[in-house]
């Protein structure tokens, strides 16, 4: 009986051998493996550029347009599913996706040094619970772009050049002088135009301008926050841009091929418009920025909460895909797909190369200069929008309700009360 209880401690110390060797093998293998990532765009160069360096993962792309994008993540990570392995994530998204449990945390799998390579306002907005659980990948401000041709005709200064903006109560009586008009009275060049012109995005701006806070501090409360001052101030100057002055047109075209066309003398936009810019074949004026505006005596507010990458929890590669993220935090490949075309929804948010944006003379002229000028204000004056579990409730609701302001469908405080009832309602399932 003793000899087999040694034979028996013998074979589990030699097992136990055995699993911690195989362990540390596990651990010191090459990532490899298909990894799925869910992608609004990722160009073919892109993906054969990641399985040349890494030719032990195989990467399968799913495009999904924006904003249906929202609706494909939610349904794969509420059905568990480990596909995909990867998914794109704007900032406030963070909160919510981490507060479910979908996001993998990434501290153990993202060295710091290269987190800290990141504009801290994006590695701040990837950060749930004092962990890092979404990595930076690209920043957002917006720009106030205008024709300085229609200025000049109409006898105006131009506005200060970024990083420098000008305020609202500026803006407003300059616009009003660019309307034109036909015989016929029908406006044929607007005085300027919000690209997003109900979202928290741009709209949120206004409001944080003059002080407001997006939420209560324990990421729910509404009321008490939401009809206040700087509430009832922004959401009426807003709807005053469309209802009093006539400034834009109610409908919602885009506002950087409105500007193009010279149908609009100014326009807020983000930069990923920067591409039809570069490949516009002319642009028959000259162009000049300024940054977002600001009310007189408020704060200068940037949009900030760019995209980020995270790994599904359920994941059944989170090495392989974690190299992904890596890969694609990387300065000179950060640049690279910023500079060749991903750069669609925002700019480089590693601090070197806004730098180089900020200093590299091909930038020195329109229609490039705008990257340039995005990157001047990038990292600057930049106020996190509501940072809550119910962000996409949060979000649906804003829409809406100043979507009813701007169509002149509610009075402002109609509105804010609406939207604080439907957010209180909606909050419920998260307390």
């Amino acid at each position: 009986m003793r000899n087999k209880a040694v034979v028996f401690l013998v074979l589990f110390a030699f097992l136990g051998v055995l699993t911690l060797w195989s362990g540390g093998q596990q651990d010191s293998v090459e990532a490899k493996g298909k990894i799925s990532v869910m992608v609004i765009r990722l160009t073919e160069e892109a993906v054969a550029k990641f399985e040349e360096e890494f030719p032990g993962i195989k990467l399968e792309v799913q495009v999904r347009p924006f904003p249906d994008i929202f609706n494909h993540i939610e349904v794969a990570m509420q059905a568990e599913s480990a596909d995909p392995d990867v998914v794109p994530i704007d900032a406030p998204l963070v909160y919510p996706y981490a507060y479910k449990g979908w996001l993998e945390p990434l501290d153990e799998w993202i060295p710091r040094d290269l987190v800290d390579q990141h504009a801290q306002i994006e590695v701040d907005s990837g950060t749930y619970n004092g962990q890092l659980v979404a990595a930076p990948h690209q920043i957002s401000i917006d720009l106030c772009i205008y024709n300085k041709d229609m200025f000049e005709e109409a006898g105006l200064a131009l506005p200060p050049q970024v990083p420098e903006s000008m305020t609202w109560e500026e803006l407003v009586p300059a616009a009003q002088k660019l309307v034109k008009k036909d015989a016929a009275g029908n406006v044929v060049t607007w005085g300027f135009i919000i690209e997003q012109p109900d979202m928290p995005y741009e709209v949120g701006n206004m409001i944080q301008s003059l002080g407001g806070k997006c939420i209560g501090d324990d990421e729910f409360t509404v009321r008490g926050v939401i009809d206040t001052e700087p509430w009832r101030k922004a959401l009426q100057f807003y709807g005053d841009i469309y209802n009093k002055w006539n400034l834009a047109p109610t409908e919602n075209p885009w506002a950087p091929i409105m500007l193009m066309e010279q149908k609009t003398a100014m326009i807020t936009a983000g930069p990923w418009g920067c591409p039809t810019w570069s490949n516009a074949e002319t642009i028959d004026f000259e162009m000049g920025t300024t940054a977002y505006p600001h009310f007189e005596g408020g704060k200068v507010v940037n949009n900030c909460g760019g995209w980020h990458w995270g790994i599904n929890s359920n994941s059944r590669n989170k090495k392989a895909a974690a190299e992904f993220l890596k890969w694609q935090m990387r300065p000179d490949i950060n640049y690279w797909l910023w500079e060749t075309g991903y750069a669609d929804i925002g700019m480089t948010s590693v601090k070197s190369m806004l730098e180089k944006v900020r200093t590299d003379p091909k930038y020195s002229d329109y229609p490039e200069k705008l990257r340039r000028d995005y990157a001047m204000v990038a990292g600057h004056d930049e106020l996190p929008r509501a940072r809550t579990p119910g962000w996409l409730e949060y979000r649906t609701i804003f829409i809406t309700e100043a979507g009813n302001v701007r169509m002149g469908q509610k009075e402002v405080d109609q509105a804010l009360e609406d939207m604080i009832t439907d957010m209180e309602n909606e909050f419920k399932k998260y307390q």
